[in-house]
């Protein structure tokens, strides 16, 4: 009896981990790098900015922030299946000003949950800004924003370069835009900078929502591996499939997060200096 070319086998699962690796990247990874930007940067933001204001004045000025921090979290527990005990979406307590009590994962299904639950309020904080954008200011910023043209589905290093250029093409349709708004009532730009401000400031996550998403994560991950071990063996690629579905949508959604992401870093440009100078010494 022939050996099992197990060196066949080793080759093909190191290919199936690279490609795992691409896929990661395609779906979720990029969202997840520019979360994780998004979240120090408006942790920054929060740092500086609360030292300026007594803490109760600005714990109510960024209200509206900490209660769509809540209901994003609240959404996707839902979404998930998770036992909601709780919630509280606003409150003044120095160190706590809203939560949501749930109770944890059961199953394989709400611990991959868990990483969407935790990066929840950047999702939707964003979608939320891009609304206010749209009908406050009445620029349509994101309308009509170019899709990528794929490649070949089983190029996955010409597919993440392209959908990285679409991503980029769409953000410069953004700004493009909004540089060309014009006579924007001062009224609606004041509230659109005061609410964005706040939905910013909400993006900071808590050590519970990342130490949540880190199963989840590795989960995902996991499944991703499985899958491309079942479905590459015979020929398919079924999740780069998936991903070709959703590319238009995924390109168009990451541009509106490298939207905020310029809108956290334009604040914190402004709010890092005043506090330097007029933030009191002990912060939060």
């Amino acid at each position: 009896m022939r050996p099992f070319p197990w060196e066949n086998l080793l080759v093909y699962l190191g290919n199936v981990a690279v490609i795992t690796v691409l896929h990661v990247l395609l779906l979720i990874g990029v969202g997840l790098i520019l979360g994780i930007l998004i979240h120090f940067l408006s942790h920054t933001i929060r740092t500086y900015a609360g030292s300026i204001f007594p803490r109760w004045l600005y714990a109510y000025l960024m209200s509206p922030g900490v209660v769509l921090h809540e209901l994003a979290h609240s959404f996707f527990l839902a979404l998930f299946g998770y036992e909601i005990k709780k919630v509280k979406l606003f409150q003044y307590k120095p160190d706590d000003l809203g939560y949501v009590a749930y109770n944890p994962p059961v199953n394989t299904f709400q611990r991959i949950g868990g990483l969407f639950v935790s990066f929840g309020p950047i999702v939707v904080g964003s979608l939320v800004i891009y609304i206010l954008s749209v009908q406050l200011l009445g620029t349509g910023l994101f309308k009509g924003a170019p899709s990528i043209v794929m490649g070949n589905g089983s190029d996955l290093l010409s597919a993440l370069t392209q959908f990285l250029e679409g991503i980029l093409l769409n953000t410069e349709q953004i700004l493009s835009r909004l540089v060309a708004v014009r006579e924007i009532p001062a009224q609606r730009l004041a509230l659109f900078i005061y609410l964005a401000f706040a939905i910013v400031n909400g993006m900071d996550l808590s050590p519970e929502d990342l130490a949540l998403a880190r199963p989840g994560l590795i989960l995902l991950i996991g499944v991703f591996f499985l899958v491309n071990v079942l479905t590459l063996w015979a020929g398919g690629d079924l999740i780069g499939f998936v991903f070709m579905l959703l590319s238009r949508l995924l390109s168009g959604f990451y541009a509106i997060m490298v939207f905020v992401l310029l809108l956290d870093v334009a604040l914190a440009l402004i709010v890092v200096p005043l506090g330097v100078v007029f933030g009191r010494k002990a912060r939060r």
